[in-house]
């Protein structure tokens, strides 16, 4: 058995010149107990208060909760360590609360189940989160085949995925967002707007995958794809750029050199003939496929974006960093128009080890 009294502060809005009283409404359908950052246990309980005060106030109302825990998930919050999740909303504004949990060996019969007393939730209209901490030690991202860089046709099918190692107890909140990076230049950078928000609890260390709603292929262009963390705070975004290209037959795009074979360095320079009509160029590296292996789309492991007067380029200490990880190489360069449709693309040409 485990009673947990929530403690929740709202503030009462109000206008200038208003009424001098005001309302607010604080809410909880339900509440969750997690294991290892897994679900392990449902809370039906709801709560409702009406607060009634004068505007601008704050006012503290508690919530007091008893919660029979299972043997079984007694257990498993022995193995794996535990924490009981309740949301509170109170207007336009909602707070999340933890209580950590902590397990003795159970007996039979019995799942002792201990924890603080008070879960606090604090701030206006029940406010911002509790103390409970999140951190993230790496944040990794890419496509949901394993790439770096794709490209996808008009209408195709395309994820991305974070993977998060991540340790503490507490619940972190992220948003995928998404850029088109067609109409960006140099004065005017590119802006990301929210394509989904997600929140996950954590328990403990644990490395945990974020897969991205699909993303937009309807129009031909180029995009940047991110995972920014909001809880917690100050790790730097990662973003990975894909090409969608139009649903048309593009011209043949002739390359010039390096001659097949030969092996990358940072004194390569990849040279192609230029397309009329041409607003960017992409220089796409990937691996050859295995004899016998049916691959439809190689998946680039490398991508080099230029403007519309590139007619070469070379591979930047990064890039090369990439390309020295994948034993068998190919290239090819794409031309896109300013609409950003793909109107002549090369063959792949095989590379030298490096």
């Amino acid at each position: 058995m485990l009673s947990i009294t929530w403690t929740v502060s709202v503030t009462i809005p109000g206008m200038a010149g208003g009424p001098p009283t005001g309302t607010e409404a604080i809410r909880s359908g339900g509440g969750q107990i997690f294991a290892g950052g897994t679900q392990v246990q449902t809370l039906p309980q709801s709560f409702l208060d009406v607060v009634t005060a004068p505007t601008g106030t704050t006012v503290n109302r508690t919530f007091n909760e008893t919660v029979t825990v299972s043997p079984s998930v007694a257990g498993a919050i022995l193995g794996a360590g535990g924490l009981v999740r309740r949301e509170f909303a109170g207007g336009t504004n909602s707070a999340i609360g933890i209580v950590n949990l902590r397990a003795s060996q159970p007996s039979v019969g019995s799942g002792p189940v201990t924890g603080p007393s008070t879960g606090p939730v604090t701030g206006a209209g029940a406010g911002q989160t509790n103390q409970a901490v999140v951190q993230v030690a790496a944040l990794e991202i890419s496509f949901e085949n394993g790439g770096r860089y794709a490209t996808a046709s008009e209408g195709d099918r395309l994820r991305a995925r974070a993977d998060l190692s991540m340790s503490g107890t507490g619940v972190l909140l992220g948003t995928w967002e998404i850029a088109d990076l067609t109409t960006a230049t140099d004065d005017l950078p590119p802006r990301f707007r929210p394509l989904e928000r997600v929140q996950r609890v954590v328990t403990g260390s644990a490395r945990q995958t974020f897969l991205s709603p699909p993303l937009p292929t309807r129009s031909a262009g180029t995009y940047a794809v991110r995972f920014v963390t909001t809880r917690p705070s100050g790790v730097a975004p990662v973003q990975i750029r894909y090409a969608v290209i139009a649903s048309t037959v593009p011209e043949t795009l002739r390359l010039l050199a390096p001659p097949p074979g030969s092996v990358v360095s940072a004194e390569t320079v990849f040279t192609w003939a230029g397309t009329p009509g041409a607003a960017a160029y992409r220089v796409e590296f990937a691996e050859i496929p295995a004899r016998g292996e049916r691959v439809v789309q190689p998946v680039p492991v490398a991508a080099i974006d230029l403007g519309a007067d590139a007619t070469s380029a070379s591979a930047l200490p990064f890039t090369l960093e990439a390309l020295s990880e994948v034993p068998d190489l190919q290239w090819r360069v794409i031309a896109i128009n300013a609409d950003g449709a793909t109107i002549a693309v090369s063959p792949f040409q095989r590379l030298g080890s490096l």
